[in-house]
């Protein structure tokens, strides 16, 4: 899955991401992670990412970080995957590219960037948790019952 080219290292993901098969895409991509550089996460095949495979590209992220790697994800536009990671903020979060070769040439042009902090759990909060997300604080003041 993870191929060798000079310092980067490029992993293609499944044509399907799912609770059934985001435990090994994350492994692999994981040990790609594992040590400083950068790693592009090809998902330009992709054609479907559920949520789980969301919260593993995430968690894949935290660990570059940790780790010093830079992470990368490749997301061709308009497509499904493009628009859950919108939806979802999760390209707020990640750097995506239109393309592998984007991804590559933005380490080239401008040196690699310095990976980001990991990024503060969530609240388990769902109203806290999106507040946390979209920045927005939630309302928790409910106002008296009219009677």
């Amino acid at each position: 899955m993870a191929g060798e080219d000079g310092s980067v290292r490029i992993a293609r993901l499944p044509d399907a991401i799912d609770i059934a098969n985001c435990g090994a895409a994350g492994a692999s991509l994981l040990a790609a992670v594992s040590v400083p550089g950068l790693v592009i996460a090809d998902m330009t095949g992709t054609v479907c990412c559920d949520s789980a495979g969301m919260r593993m590209l995430l968690t894949v992220h935290d660990r570059a970080c940790s780790s010093g790697a830079t992470l990368r994800v490749a997301v061709t536009p308009g497509t499904s995957v493009a628009r859950v990671m919108a939806i979802l903020g999760v390209n707020r979060i990640l750097a995506v590219y239109d393309s592998v070769q984007d991804a590559q040439a933005a380490g080239a042009a401008r040196g690699l960037p310095p990976a980001r902090g990991p990024r503060r759990p969530l609240d388990s909060s769902p109203r806290r948790a999106a507040a946390q997300v979209t920045g927005t604080a939630p309302h928790t003041d409910v106002p008296p019952a009219v009677s």
